[in-house]
């Protein structure tokens, strides 16, 4: 299972809803954990149904007693969702791997861990991965 963290407020719903949708589509099986800043359990829920088993979505929501519960620095509790990114390391276990996405990227680009058309420089010991892709014109 492929490990995926995105982050995303309720101005990018629309984004996210595109991003979840194009995941939920693909063969490979996602585990996927989306931090969040004010998105409502009933969107949740909705965003949920685009993510078919065997993909699995979790959501995170980095409040002070969450942050504390994971050991991260607390001023994430106020920080922009861009900064999200960062807590990678505090909600993975030692032997995880992840690859962070962009909300408003499309799933249809991502590649697999093994494909022979991703092969960054040396994946031994770097446990986060954030992938830029070059849109073409």
């Amino acid at each position: 299972m492929i490990e995926l963290v995105t982050a995303a407020d309720k101005n990018y719903l629309f984004y996210l809803s595109c991003h979840l949708s194009s995941i939920g589509r693909r063969s490979e099986t996602y585990k996927i954990t989306v931090i969040h800043r004010d998105i409502d359990p009933s969107y949740q829920k909705e965003l949920g149904k685009l993510i078919p088993a065997p993909h699995e979505l979790h959501w995170f929501k980095p409040n002070v007693d969450h942050l504390k519960k994971i050991g991260a620095p607390l001023f994430f509790a106020n920080s922009s969702p861009h900064y999200f990114r960062l807590l990678c390391p505090y909600l993975l276990s030692a032997s995880s791997r992840v690859l962070y996405l962009d909300a408003d990227t499309f799933g249809r680009s991502i590649p697999t861990m093994d494909s022979s058309s991703f092969s960054p420089p040396d994946w031994s010991g770097t446990r986060l991965y954030s992938l830029y892709i070059r849109r073409s014109r």
